[in-house]
């Protein structure tokens, strides 16, 4: 016990896992008294024995790291006892810190209200700390957290508490929040129904697919993109056109997962023009999968001139998929004509070529190999097991250099086999 009490004197202010166990112990413990009486700097000592809560939360908030880290041990070892003193100071918006450090080891519901009444709390640090105390509360936390956002000033906080704390009981209430008149209301109730994903939301949420607000229709989309393939979105067409690139970001992958084919002509003309390009590389995949009669061939072709390398290797890796023999040559020319590409380009065409199955000049691919990435070593192997002949002197002479470097040996054989091959 004289062991536990000199290591509780050092303990450091703020380590939540031997506070939390110490605080699941009963008030006023045998334990807690030892180590007081046999460690404690009299200064706690003595407020702690005679429960002297208002001195004992003075030393938790103005005492040494040691004295204020003994206090804070002693309040949760007292339990509910301490918590109207403590609100009581928390009222002052002083040490918020170490008040709500005290609060969250105790646990106790009454905390709940004034710990919601704090989410308008400038100080990040403080903040923080409040929502953690109310995520630990969990359902005690509920209601006022609810309150807390219809109070602009708080709304936020409380949403992002109550991602985390999931209440079936509450859903109803959460609905009726998406129609709020309000933009921060139904925006933060929009932030809780993305991470709570109720399907007897689904109507509300599509209502919010138009919303002024682009976060809402951020977390609308979003929504329905996790639900995906299970629901069907109507309004597909008109959020693949959205002024937002997430919107359409999220649009073009529910439209991939939907494989809506009434989206494939808008979906060419994103894959082709959209600003963003990381919607445009999503779009070779929702053009590849929305596609009829092997219509994609054509602009995914088009897409590997794009000036974003993971445009063209996302279009490289879906003509691959496609096997479209149109796109040999176009293929080639990517690593011919366009000097020193990037590892990702390098590694799709050669996967595309390989699929394809089609003779190709295998020496095109020699510039760009980096036989330390075997993504690209992988895929270059697959291509020249394709249209590497013995003639191409110059193939096997890169083959017999890869089996002196001292790099992974997962591909040493499939090197030395295609060597064989090649003679």
């Amino acid at each position: 016990m004289k062991a536990l009490a000199a290591a509780l004197l050092f303990a450091p202010l703020l380590i939540p896992s031997p506070v939390h166990a110490l605080a699941n112990r009963p008030a006023g413990s045998a334990g807690a008294s030892a180590a007081l009486e046999a460690g404690a700097p009299v200064s706690v000592a003595r407020p702690a024995k005679e429960n002297d809560y208002s001195s004992l939360i003075n030393l938790a908030e103005k005492g040494s790291p040691e004295t204020r880290a003994q206090a804070q041990f002693a309040l949760i070892n007292m339990g509910g006892r301490a918590v109207p003193d403590l609100l009581h100071a928390l009222d002052k918006r002083e040490y918020i810190p170490q008040l709500v450090y005290v609060l969250n080891g105790i646990k106790d519901e009454r905390s709940a209200k004034p710990l919601a009444n704090l989410l308008n709390l400038k100080d990040k640090k403080s903040l923080e700390s409040v929502k953690n105390a109310l995520f630990s509360l969990g359902s005690h936390s509920v209601p006022y957290l609810f309150a807390a956002i219809e109070d602009p000033s708080r709304c936020q906080p409380a949403a992002e508490v109550l991602a985390s704390v999931k209440a079936p009981e509450y859903r109803e209430k959460l609905k009726n929040y998406l129609k709020d008149k309000q933009t921060y209301v139904r925006r933060a109730a929009a932030d809780v129904e993305l991470s709570w994903l109720d399907p007897s939301a689904r109507a509300d949420m599509e209502g919010l697919l138009g919303d002024k607000n682009v976060k809402i229709r951020r977390d609308a989309s979003a929504y329905f993109l996790a639900f995906a393939p299970n629901f069907s979105v109507k309004e597909i067409p008109a959020l693949l056109k959205d002024p937002d690139a997430q919107v359409r970001r999220n649009s073009v992958q529910l439209a991939t997962k939907l494989r809506d084919v009434k989206c494939f002509p808008i979906l060419t003309k994103i894959l082709l023009n959209d600003p963003d390009p990381q919607v445009r590389a999503l779009s070779a995949e929702a053009v590849f999968r929305c596609n009829e009669n092997g219509q994609a061939t054509a602009p995914l072709i088009a897409a590997l001139k794009d000036k974003d390398t993971s445009v063209a290797a996302a279009a490289a890796r879906r003509l691959g998929a496609l096997k479209a023999a149109q796109a040999l040559v176009p293929l080639q020319e990517l690593l011919e004509n366009k000097g020193k590409q990037s590892d990702d380009v390098v590694d799709a065409v050669a996967g595309a070529l390989a699929d394809i199955g089609m003779k190709f000049n295998a020496n095109i691919l020699l510039p760009y190999i980096n036989w330390n990435d075997l993504y690209v070593v992988r895929s270059v192997i697959r291509a020249w097991n394709i249209s590497a002949s013995p003639q191409d002197v110059k193939v096997k002479e890169a083959l017999r250099n890869y089996i002196k470097m001292p790099v992974d040996d997962r591909y040493k054989n499939k090197v030395r086999t295609l060597l064989g091959k090649l003679g």
